[in-house]
């Protein structure tokens, strides 16, 4: 069979890109570098199978952690327009200043636990319990009950 045909052939069949990559990153060896990068100062910058499997991994994670986050701002928007009503503008302002405030916080946050204890999970912790207390705080809107009458 010539290379043409059996590159019509697989054409034919359906080419699954994922299977190729997964196959290739699954069959070489620790040592072979998928991609191959050059080295500076005598640090190699090749990419290695478990190099990209963390990327691979991460990129779904980050993926997945993006696509949560984003799921509850339509209800918190509109919970602003419900409890603001004529001053809807007002209520967003102030949910919107206080989620900023929280990002000007955690960077110091961070670096001040990272500093303290030398262990990233404190900083981690400390965050997941904000978003607990976060979530917790929104059984108390009644988005039927107006602040503004």
């Amino acid at each position: 069979m010539q290379p043409a045909e059996h590159a019509a052939e697989k054409a034919a069949e359906g080419f699954n890109a994922g299977e190729v990559i997964i196959g290739h990153v699954a069959n070489s060896s620790i040592d072979h570098p998928l991609i191959h990068l050059p080295k500076i100062l005598g640090i190699d910058f090749s990419v290695t199978k478990h190099v990209f499997m963390i990327w691979l991994v991460a990129a779904v994670l980050f993926a997945i952690s993006l696509a949560m986050s984003m799921f509850m701002l339509g209800a918190a928007w509109s919970t602003c327009l419900d409890i603001g009503g004529n001053h809807a503008g007002v209520v967003s302002a102030a949910m919107n200043t206080s989620g900023q405030v929280g990002s000007i916080f955690s960077p110091l946050m961070v670096t001040s636990l990272l500093a303290r204890t030398g262990d990233w999970n404190v900083p981690l912790f400390v965050m997941g319990a904000l978003f607990l207390v976060g979530a917790a705080a929104w059984c108390f809107i009644d988005p039927h009950r107006r602040i503004f009458d």
